[in-house]
Parts: structure tokens; sequence; C-alpha cells
């Protein structure tokens, strides 16, 4: 008669132990066996039941066992080992704190069902990839954003604190659900990382979708493929102007000559940063914080403040030129409070409203006539004599 006994080996698998009898020396036989505690049932050792010629295919289709790459042999399924110190002790294996049960690690996962039955596995497929496989999720490989950002399937998403997998890992309906990514399905690899998550400015710029701004040193969905107005100024860098969506000029240009050359733009020489042109402003607000603008009832206009040269300036109706001072002043007819228009030395205040002075508006004799306020006398033109009461008048004989 036989006696077997079952001893708890280090790894949890039991190995065969045989007595011939009482008083017989124990002696250790090479084990053949092993004891499934999973299963509860003895099994052959797959490295019995195969030697080393046996193929990765053979092995793997004999569901007790798997084929190990790395050492070139067969040897016992993750299933077969009952305790986390065994179970980690195999290189193809991982120990489930949620189950406790050893598993494949997803690296040696060979079919899409058992890989996604693992909740911490993706099976693979993303077009990137020549053939599908089973691969860990990041989020189970990395707690610290720089080993997770060294990885290439990796990256950290800052908004959960926890490393997640790079989009060109994802296929189109995980795509879109990734904040970080957005899907392209006229590029090679359509899930890719959204402009505003890429860092490098040579990246963004090879990126058709994406812009870099050179003021703020970031990267941003082209203005012109935002079509609506709440993402187009969530950008930061982007305007909403009569309906369209577009880049503002001092994200678009650096250089005063590549800004005037821009129709909507206009090089600011104080701030010495490219502006958009005063007309494309749609409201008081933005319009009166920019030094080149002044808001004129409903609409933007440029600050005569802003213009150089007595050409210019008198061209502008909205502006006059003062040769005095050598500087285009906001014409008086603009200036609505009487304090203001008394200040300045072209303008006098008449009635309800600001008006030039006669001798400003006026060069001819003509016009300076035509006008009731004013009289052509000696070369100049001059206020009437009931216009003027500070003005000397001329005597009429």
């Amino acid at each position: 008669m036989f006696f077997f006994f079952f001893f708890q080996a280090e790894d949890g698998i039991r190995d065969a132990q045989e007595s011939r009898g009482l008083g017989d020396v124990y002696k250790r036989q090479v084990g053949m066996c092993i004891y499934n505690d999973n299963l509860a049932r003895c099994e052959m050792l797959c490295t019995v039941k195969y030697n080393s010629t046996t193929t990765a295919t053979t092995c793997n289709a004999d569901v007790m066992c798997m084929y190990d790459d790395l050492n070139t042999r067969c040897r016992q399924r993750c299933t077969s080992y009952s305790s986390q110190g065994g179970c980690i002790t195999v290189p193809m294996c991982k120990w489930s704190t949620d189950t406790n049960l050893c598993t494949r690690k997803c690296t040696y996962v060979l079919d899409q069902t058992t890989c996604s039955a693992d909740t911490t596995c993706d099976w693979m497929s993303a077009p990137n990839r020549t053939a599908p496989m089973c691969r860990s999720q990041c989020v189970y490989r990395y707690s610290d954003p720089v080993p997770c950002n060294a990885d290439s399937e990796c990256m950290w998403d800052g908004s959960v604190t926890q490393c997640t997998n790079r989009c060109q890992r994802l296929e189109e309906g995980m795509c879109r659900q990734q904040a970080m990514c957005t899907y392209d399905r006229i590029v090679a690899v359509p899930c890719k990382l959204a402009c505003e998550y890429i860092d490098t400015q040579s990246i963004c710029a090879a990126d058709t979708m994406c812009s870099w701004s050179a003021t703020q040193n970031l990267c941003f969905k082209q203005c012109g493929n935002l079509r609506s107005e709440a993402p187009c100024l969530q950008t930061g860098v982007c305007e909403w102007t009569n309906a369209v969506c577009r880049q503002r000029c001092p994200d678009r240009h650096t250089t005063m000559v590549s800004c005037n050359l821009d129709s909507n733009c206009q090089w600011n020489g104080y701030s010495n940063s490219c502006a958009n042109t005063c007309d494309k402003m749609t409201n008081s607000t933005t319009c009166s914080a920019d030094s080149l603008c002044e808001w004129a009832g409903t609409k933007c206009i440029k600050a005569c403040s802003a213009i150089t040269g007595a050409d210019s300036c008198n061209a502008d109706t909205n502006c006059m030129w003062s040769m005095a001072e050598g500087v285009c002043k906001t014409t008086c007819t603009r200036i609505s409070l009487d304090t203001t228009c008394k200040t300045e030395a072209m303008c006098s205040w008449r009635g309800s409203g600001c008006e030039m002075l006669c001798k400003y508006q006026y060069g001819d004799k003509d016009s300076c006539n035509a006008d009731l306020r004013c009289m052509y006398e000696a070369g100049n033109c001059a206020p009437s004599c009931s216009e003027s009461p500070t003005e000397p008048t001329r005597l009429l004989s």
C-alpha cells in the first residue's frame, strides 16, 4: 500500500510526497503532479507533460498550460497558483488584489476574449499597430507622471491625476470619450492628442489642425476649425468676429512687417506688438482697452492720436491736425463735454456742442464766409462779430 501526502509549496502549488510505510525514510520524488487549489484537483505538471521540443501552439492549446517564451518551456497556467507569493515569482503572472486570483499578465494573453474580460487589460487593435495585441492599461502601470509620460503608450492626465493610454492606442469610440484626444478620420492614425495638450512647438506645427501661439507659448486648435463662439473664445488665442472664429493678431504676428501686411491687423508702436484693426472690434470694452482705438457711438474706430502725419490725419473725418503741437487730435465735434472742449485750443463750446474755431476749420475765403459763424479778414478766417466776444472783431465802415 502507498500513501501520498501533499505539502503546500511556497509558490502555492502542492508537490506530491510518497511514503512506502512507517519507518521508511521519506524520500522526495521528482514531482510529476500538482494539486490545483482553484480547481480542487490533481494535475500533471506541464513541464512533465511536454518537453523542450513542444511548440508554443501545442502548449497553449492545453487549458492547464502556457508557453514561457523567456525560458522556452511549457509551464502551468497562472491560475494554478493560489497564493500571491507564488504568483509573483512567475514573470508571466500577476496577482489581483481585487479578486485574490493569479492571472496572466496582459502582454501574455493571446486572445481578445480573455484580454477583454480582464479589467486591467486592453485589446489594442488601433490602426497604428500591425496586429492586435493585449496590453496592460496604463493606469495599472504607473502612479507617477514622469515614468508615465516616458512610456510611448501612456500619458499623464492631470484632470484625474492618473496615467492613461495615449491617444494613438484608442479606437474611435474611446478616442471621442477622452478629453485629451481628438479624432481625425483623414489621417493615418486618426486618434491623436488634442492641440491644447501638445506642449512642443515642432509637434504642434506638424499637426495641420493646430497652431502655435508665440506670445503665450501654447498650442491650440486652429481658429478657422472652430465653428461656434463658445469653443472659439475658450482657446484664449482666438476671437469671434462676424460669426467667424479667427486667430487674434497678437498671436498671429510677432514682427511689424508681417503684422502690417495683414489687412486685419495693425502694429502698435506703444506696446511693440501686433493688434487687431479697430474696425474689427465689436464691443466698447475691447476697443477702449486698445491704445490705438476708441469707441465712437456704436463702432470702434482708430484713435486720432495713433495717426501720424497731417495728410493722414485730415483725411480722417473724425480727426484734426494740430499744427502747433504736431499731433493728430479728435475733431471738436466729437467732444461731448464742454469742460473738455474748453481745454482744447482748437475748439470752442457753442450752445450745446463743441465746434472747431473758424481759423482752424477754413483756409480759404469762400468756405470761411459761407459759414455764418465765421468771416474772412486779413487773410484769415475769424469768428463773426456776433460769435466771439473774446476775440477782436473788425470794424465795418
